[in-house]
């Protein structure tokens, strides 16, 4: 029942924001990325594995990556800063960094992807309903 999840949807307080997260002496700034990078970065991946013979072990080592490109905006070592771009060269810069430095960055997104979450279940069952940006950008 739609009108009754949108009306519910009204008290739930959005409360995502930016933040600065701390792994040893990187920094890494991380937004909420908007509906159009999502699906930006999307495509980078689904492009990969279209067009490439790739084994799908990788796949799931792409994702995790691919995802963190959406939320990563700069990446900084003491004095020294890095643009994070949404394009592949970024990709390759975030493949350098361990998975301990990019845990922070994970229970970001998985905070954010809960409460996004939240505005898709349905009131009856539980469920959540599948949205993804490519419904809302044409």
């Amino acid at each position: 029942d739609l009108p009754k999840i949108l009306e519910r949807n009204k008290t739930i307080e959005y409360n995502a924001q930016g933040d600065t997260l701390v792994s040893g002496d990187v920094s890494i700034d991380v937004s909420v990325p908007s509906l159009e990078v999502d699906n930006l970065v999307n495509n980078l991946i689904l492009r990969k594995y279209k067009t490439s013979n790739t084994p799908n072990k990788k796949l799931l080592s792409d994702v995790y990556i691919y995802e963190a490109l959406k939320f990563i905006d700069k990446i900084s070592i003491g004095e020294r800063y890095i643009q994070i771009k949404k394009d592949t060269k970024s990709l390759e810069l975030l493949r350098e960094l361990d998975t301990v430095t990019l845990k922070p960055v994970f229970e970001y997104i998985s905070k954010i992807r809960t409460l996004e979450e939240s505005y898709a279940k349905n009131i009856s069952d539980g469920t959540v309903l599948d949205l993804t940006p490519d419904i809302f950008i044409s």
